[in-house]
């Protein structure tokens, strides 16, 4: 049995050098659509204890697709990429290069591509749970690609709890998104935790100057909701808040600015001043 099993790999071998250099000598002639991919089960069950080999030769065929297609032909075969990151991340998920070329290919091509991209990804935190990198890469697609300020708050709260070695910075982001997101207590929330836990007096500091905003901002929320308790709907403008239900609209400084899009309120940083978001400031997409 064992040496059947050997026989089968030196075969699988030669079949994937084989594979590989007909792909890549034909690719600069001509590139077709990427064909999809046979599904998860028949694959895993006809390579059985082979699943990581066969694994590097779907991602080798990938790759050289990937080299060479253009824009329009990416777009055109978005689906079966995803599908064939998806058939590689299964078959082996431990395989770390398929979640940074996930990244870099596949998450730009559209929003749909994005959520695909983050299916891909889940496998590789579940895989590989002590690689805080895989959940901030699936934050990011939330933010730039999706436009979901909320849900990649959530992820970054997640990292900060989760993982000691990730970057601090990274709760005071969480917190800048919640906020930009219309979430601002759960921001307020995660930025006083940070302020907190911070031993660096200048860094505390910043954290208290936005924690004083927030709240600023809050005391806005608050005045929306008793309008609204009186009038039944919310206000069109805030300037309709003052003075019935707050006597000013607070100066926020030149680090936020408040945003109200009926019946969400937001934190924004003004994208004309240097302190700017991490990630710019996108329209939202359509899948």
């Amino acid at each position: 049995m064992k040496q059947i099993r050997c026989i089968g790999f030196v075969v699988l071998i030669v079949c994937y050098l084989i594979f590989f250099s007909l792909q890549e000598k034909n690719a600069s002639a001509r590139i077709d659509a990427l064909s999809k991919p046979l599904p998860y089960a028949f694959q895993k069950t006809v390579t059985g204890y082979l699943s990581q080999l066969w694994a590097a030769v779907q991602y080798a065929r990938l790759s050289v697709f990937l080299g060479n297609a253009g824009s329009s032909l990416l777009k055109a075969s978005e689906r079966n990429i995803a599908d064939t990151f998806l058939l590689i991340s299964r078959l082996h998920p431990k395989l770390k290069d398929t979640y940074y070329f996930t990244q870099g290919h596949l998450a730009s091509i559209s929003p749909a591509s994005a959520r695909n991209a983050n299916q891909v990804l889940q496998n590789g935190i579940r895989a590989l749970p002590d690689d805080w990198t895989l959940e901030f890469f699936s934050a990011f697609n939330h933010f730039h690609y999706l436009d979901e300020p909320v849900q990649a708050a959530d992820i970054l709260i997640n990292m900060v709890q989760e993982h000691p070695d990730a970057p601090d910075w990274l709760g005071h982001l969480a917190g800048v998104l919640s906020a930009r997101g219309g979430d601002i207590r759960s921001g307020l929330f995660m930025l006083e935790l940070m302020a907190a836990s911070e031993q660096d007096a200048m860094v505390k500091e910043r954290y208290q100057k936005s924690i004083t905003v927030y709240k600023k901002a809050i005391q806005v929320l608050e005045a929306i909701e008793r309008y609204e308790q009186v009038n039944g709907l919310p206000p069109e403008r805030l300037d309709l808040l003052v003075p019935g239900f707050i006597n000013l609209l607070p100066d926020l400084g030149d680090l936020f600015s408040l945003q109200w899009d009926p019946p969400v309120l937001s934190l924004i940083r003004p994208e004309n001043k240097k302190h700017t978001d991490l990630f710019p400031k996108i329209q939202r997409g359509k899948d």
